[in-house]
């Protein structure tokens, strides 16, 4: 066998372990938007949550517009 079709093959092989030994995708969970992602420490999860609820918050003009238009 010439030496370019056993490097072909072996390059094949290796590629198909690699594929192999990934998760297929139909088992990764998509990511909403919205959702945290996937693999965070209970304290990013918790950090998230908190930025959410602030991010979610309605603000009015009542309560600041912020330093650059309340003077």
């Amino acid at each position: 066998m010439p030496r370019s079709a056993r490097s072909a093959l072996g390059l094949l092989l290796a590629g198909a372990a690699a594929l192999a030994a990934t998760e297929p995708l139909a088992a990764q969970r998509a990511v909403l938007p919205g959702d945290p992602l996937p693999g965070l420490t209970p304290a990013e999860y918790e950090e998230f949550l908190l930025g959410r609820e602030d991010f979610l918050e309605v603000e009015t003009a009542g309560e600041g517009l912020g330093p650059a238009y309340n003077g």
